[in-house]
């Protein structure tokens, strides 16, 4: 399993250089795809790491859940909370 968490967390870096190359682009679409990339690739890497540290997580889930599902399975509280809700919940 170890070698699947870590292929993942490679592609969740790919995904964030594209994200970062693409908002170079500067321009008002490149700035909308480098948002949705960013978001795919933190929520790649939040699963990988439910997964290293065995927490249980249902395939039907919301990206602010990985917060509570590392409390309920008693591991501390990760942090960037409020900076991932932004991210989640930012205006369209």
């Amino acid at each position: 399993m170890l070698a699947d968490i870590h292929r993942r967390i490679v592609n969740a870096k790919y995904i964030l250089e594209r994200a970062s190359a693409i908002q170079a682009e500067a321009n008002e679409m490149s700035q909308s795809i480098s948002l949705l990339l960013t978001h795919d690739a933190v929520e790649l890497l939040m699963l990988s790491v439910l997964d290293h540290l065995n927490v249980p997580a249902p395939k039907k889930r919301e990206f602010l859940d990985f917060w509570s599902f590392m409390k309920q399975a008693h591991h501390p509280d990760p942090p960037d909370k409020i900076a991932m809700e932004s991210l989640e919940h930012f205006p369209k």
